[in-house]
């Protein structure tokens, strides 16, 4: 974001003045919707997130709403980790997303004390962890 501000800064202060009100129009728009403090990240599920509030608050009722929901489905999920390490015993139960799978579950297979169990689905064994979900997560 910030070397598209620089060429459109540069394009500006160029001897056509078309170009350079039509880019500083241009320039004053993006600085109305995009909000400059998000920034790219390269974890699927940070980037994710970042995609969802990269336009500020405010400029499209739709997208808020939508945001909200996000929000609320991304704590919702989080609390369900927390409630399966507690009620199952598995404090060491990672919640993982992956941009093809999105979230799962992973556990150290030092962790299971005998069987995992039946409330855990699609369980995949992966060197020393176990990847597996839920119908809870997956709904």
């Amino acid at each position: 974001m910030t070397k598209l501000i620089y060429a459109m800064e540069f394009l500006i202060n160029a001897n056509c003045s078309i170009l350079a009100n039509c880019l500083h129009t241009v320039h004053n728009r993006i600085e109305e919707i995009i909000d400059e403090d998000v920034l790219h990240a390269r974890v699927p599920f940070v980037a994710c997130t970042q995609q969802c509030f990269a336009v500020k608050a405010g400029i499209d009722g739709l997208l808020d709403i939508s945001r909200r929901s996000f929000c609320e489905t991304s704590e919702a999920i989080h609390n369900l980790a927390n409630n399966y390490r507690e009620d199952f015993k598995l404090p060491n139960l990672k919640l993982t997303f992956k941009n093809r799978q999105g979230f799962h579950f992973v556990i150290p297979q030092k962790n299971i004390q005998g069987k995992l169990p039946s409330k855990f689905i699609q369980v995949v064994k992966h060197g020393n962890n176990i990847h597996c979900s839920t119908l809870e997560l997956a709904s």
